[in-house]
């Protein structure tokens, strides 16, 4: 299973059929570092949770207000967020703060962590593929800046 946009394929999903509810995304080279260019500034990155928070929890129904972390002021996002009370989320695999770009050699990697059904690890695709769509609109409201 891929994904596309842009009519490229920018993610997939990876061990969808472990016995636990745990799951990995990779993601193209060319829309990390595309993502990693674009300067958001925090007022893009608090609409785009406030998006994410409408259209995506809306289903869910989820109380988290910040579902997504960006790297700096860029529109990379290094974690996905459930209930960070509980510890679910989807985040960059072995960064700590690095360039994903300089620490995978291949597709960048995010991993989840403990999660508890298959309704949490749907909704941590959805958050991924909603930022991936969304990601057009983002490219051409801040490259006219």
């Amino acid at each position: 299973m891929a994904y596309t946009s842009r009519e490229e394929i920018i993610w997939r999903p990876l061990t969808l059929y472990q016995p636990t509810c745990e799951f990995g995304i990779l993601l193209s080279r060319e829309f990390t570092s595309e993502m990693l260019k674009l300067r958001i500034g925090t007022e893009g990155q608090e609409r785009l949770n406030e998006l994410a928070v409408e259209f995506v929890f809306g289903w869910y129904k989820c109380s988290q207000p910040t579902p997504y972390y960006f790297r700096e002021d860029t529109a990379l996002i290094n974690q996905f967020n459930l209930n960070l009370g509980k510890g679910e989320w989807l985040a960059l695999d072995g960064c700590f703060g690095k360039n994903p770009l300089e620490v995978h050699k291949g597709l960048i990697k995010y991993e989840s962590h403990n999660l508890e059904s298959i309704t949490d690890a749907y909704a941590l695709m959805a958050l991924v593929d909603f930022w991936v769509e969304y990601s057009k609109t983002l490219s051409e409201f801040y490259s006219q800046e």
